[in-house]
């Protein structure tokens, strides 16, 4: 499984968040704040939906949904799949 490359997040995210922040652990555990914190985080760091979600085991379609409602774009490598 593929580590997200990031270092530590802050103790206030909490064990899970960074467990899953790691790929270790399906995001799915996350309460809904901290799932569209991980989606705003992966994005903003240039990762695609597909990237996202294979590292939270959230589907494409649910994170791209996530991203689309926070009003974020597709990052351009991504194309423009999933929920816009």
């Amino acid at each position: 499984m593929e580590s997200s490359g990031f270092e530590r997040a802050p103790p206030w995210r909490g064990e899970l968040y960074e467990c899953a922040r790691l790929g270790l652990i399906p995001a799915e555990v996350l309460s809904q704040q901290q799932r569209w914190t991980l989606v705003a985080e992966l994005h903003g760091a240039g990762w695609g939906d597909r990237r996202i979600a294979e590292l939270t085991r959230l589907s494409e379609y649910t994170t791209a949904r996530i991203r689309s409602l926070m009003g974020l774009r597709p990052n351009p490598q991504e194309g423009r799949g999933g929920v816009d």
